[in-house]
């Protein structure tokens, strides 16, 4: 089974180290590279179209759900996993319109991403049997 493939972005080098550690820990997950920013975000996801993109929508650069929607757009295959400190019902509201199915919050404890990780992980080999894409 090949392991799913991720993108992690982050502004905070801290929390991608701490990510990363923890994902790498998993066999079934690759984290196949970083972005700093939104705009870092969107080239490198076009470039490696990962499975899963792990983001933090409220970076420096201020153009996280800009990322979102670009990777909704153009990579719909693309699992989108959104880290935030955001607790308003009105921004998360907006983040589900743009398809992303999971929302954490960024303090959470990392097993719960690992978990949730899993269950996408499930879901897009699953999907990808289904379609023939991929041999299991």
């Amino acid at each position: 089974m090949e392991p799913i493939r991720i993108l992690l972005a982050d502004d905070h080098p801290n929390v991608r180290t701490q990510i990363r550690a923890r994902l790498n820990r998993e066999p079934y997950f690759d984290v196949v590279d970083e972005a700093i920013n939104s705009r870092d975000a969107i080239q490198r996801a076009l470039t490696l179209k990962p499975d899963v993109l792990l983001i933090d929508t409220c970076m420096r650069d201020g153009h996280g759900l800009i990322a979102v929607n670009a990777i909704a757009v153009h990579l719909p295959k693309t699992a989108v996993v959104v880290l935030t400190a955001v607790t308003d019902t009105a921004a998360r509201m907006q983040l589900r319109q743009l398809g992303v199915g999971h929302i954490l919050d960024k303090d959470l404890d990392l097993q719960q991403l690992v978990d949730t990780l899993r269950q996408i992980g499930r879901t897009y080999l699953t999907e990808q049997t289904l379609e023939g894409g991929l041999v299991t």
